[in-house]
């Protein structure tokens, strides 16, 4: 054990952080190439995962992710208690601008898709529930590092208006909008986005950012959170 904490409890985690660039499955070797770490330590990591369900093999041996992260993901979702709160919201979204709606929310270094209400229309920026993407990239990452105490002129403009858009930094044909999200006291929970082809939400950005504006403050309220009137939603 270090002053800091079980290291190999440490490489478990790193283990299946390995997972998190959208590949289901990997062979032992492609986890050493991601991890650094040599096939017999991986090996046995992962049999004391498999023995409680975080990964599993298919029928060629490669390592899928187990149960037990969906069952322990579903369990967070439902003690974040905000679900009802936000789900209408992003419906009420995608109904008003056709585009891809989601919640996010901080993740240690990252931001994790809380919920999402994907676009119905064929060409579309897609993304799932669970879903890791960068805080450093992105509306949705650059809003979360300003509520969450971020310095830099970058961040101090966010937090002032309220609000972020970004076009083609995380992906060069999508563009998003971004708004928080607070909870009662003023806690900052997450970041409101509106998402889709650049092509599409570049031309109508005066017209999509007061709608994610006004997304965002009525989650807020619903959540019980009264602004002052400095606050960018008084």
């Amino acid at each position: 054990m270090s002053s800091y904490g079980v290291e190999a409890v440490e490489r478990a985690l790193q283990l299946l952080d390995a997972f998190d660039n959208g590949q289901e499955a990997f062979e032992l070797r492609e986890l050493a190439a991601r991890t650094g770490f040599n096939k017999p330590m991986i090996m046995r990591l992962a049999a004391s995962l498999e023995r409680f369900g975080y990964l599993r093999r298919d029928a060629q041996g490669r390592y899928l992710l187990g149960p037990s992260l969906w069952r322990l993901g579903s369990r967070y979702r439902r003690n974040f208690s905000i679900e009802g709160a936000i789900k209408p919201v992003l419906e009420s979204m995608v109904a008003r601008t056709e585009e891809t709606a989601a919640f996010y929310v901080r993740a240690g270094d990252r931001r994790m898709c809380l919920y999402r209400q994907n676009s119905l229309r064929r060409a579309r920026h897609h993304v799932e529930i669970g879903d890791h993407f960068p805080l450093d990239a992105g509306a949705a990452g650059h809003l979360i590092l300003a509520f969450t105490g971020a310095r830099g002129s970058l961040y101090e403009q966010i937090r002032t208006r309220g609000y972020h858009f970004s076009h083609g930094e995380r992906d060069p044909d999508v563009s998003g909008i971004a708004a928080p999200v607070f909870r009662d006291g003023g806690e900052f929970l997450g970041a409101l986005i509106t998402s889709g082809l650049r092509t599409r939400i570049e031309p109508l950005l005066d017209k999509l950012l007061p709608i994610t504006i006004d997304a965002a403050r009525t989650a807020s309220r619903s959540l019980g959170y009264m602004p002052a009137k400095e606050d960018a939603y008084a």
